[in-house]
């Protein structure tokens, strides 16, 4: 990958989460948290509130991936992965 190519993802990701409402961005940051402070199941349910508002949000799947992984799911953990492939390809 090229240095542009890591420039403009970089700034893309930028973009995302600057231009989502607050209360959404919040959420994420919560979700984040409690993944960090071992609460996955709770996590989970905020990652899917955002997910059913804004489900082209490579976070959120990024996010939900690290928490399957946690919960040794690594079959889940792989296709949230790949989700956030398929949203940073468009």
């Amino acid at each position: 990958m090229g240095l542009f190519d890591k420039l403009t993802g970089r700034v893309g990701e930028f973009f995302d989460e600057v231009m989502i409402p607050d209360e959404l961005r919040i959420s994420l940051e919560r979700a984040d948290r409690a993944l960090q402070s071992g609460d996955v199941e709770g996590a989970l349910l905020l990652l899917d509130r955002v997910d059913r508002l804004r489900p082209d949000l490579a976070r959120v799947h990024y996010l939900r991936g690290l928490c399957h992984l946690e919960r040794g799911a690594p079959q889940e953990a792989a296709r949230a992965m790949r989700r956030v492939l398929e949203i940073r390809e468009d």
